[in-house]
């Protein structure tokens, strides 16, 4: 089920040889009940890194491949408050946490940057 909404998304792949080392999935101008972001935004669904090619700094990259095709668009996203490492890359841009919206104890904590002349 989840493929199933992945293959309709974009992509940014990074590769080594044949091997998929990181990947970003993305969604244009999608929309949360949870937040209020401006019309244009790409919302990141998914980021992976290949355990074997972390902390090489693929992550970061990915995100900034995503910026630099964005323009003027709002880029978010969201991970779970216990996600310690995710949070380390994004905790520069938190934008809004919501209590308990996964489950006991779990919450949402959706991050975003600014691109551009972007009106928040």
């Amino acid at each position: 089920m989840y493929f199933n909404c992945l293959k309709n998304q974009f992509f940014i792949l990074v590769t080594s040889g044949d091997i998929i080392a990181s990947f970003v999935s993305y969604i244009c101008n999608h929309k949360f009940d949870a937040i209020d972001v401006p019309k244009r935004n790409f919302y990141i669904s998914t980021i992976c890194v290949n355990p074997e090619s972390r902390r090489q700094g693929l992550a970061n990259r990915l995100y900034n491949e995503l910026e630099a095709k964005s323009e003027d668009a709002f880029i978010y996203t969201r991970t779970w408050n216990h996600n310690a490492s995710h949070i380390h890359l994004l905790i520069n841009n938190l934008m809004h946490e919501s209590g308990n919206d996964r489950s006991l104890g779990t919450s949402s904590v959706y991050y975003a940057t600014k691109m551009g002349d972007t009106k928040l």
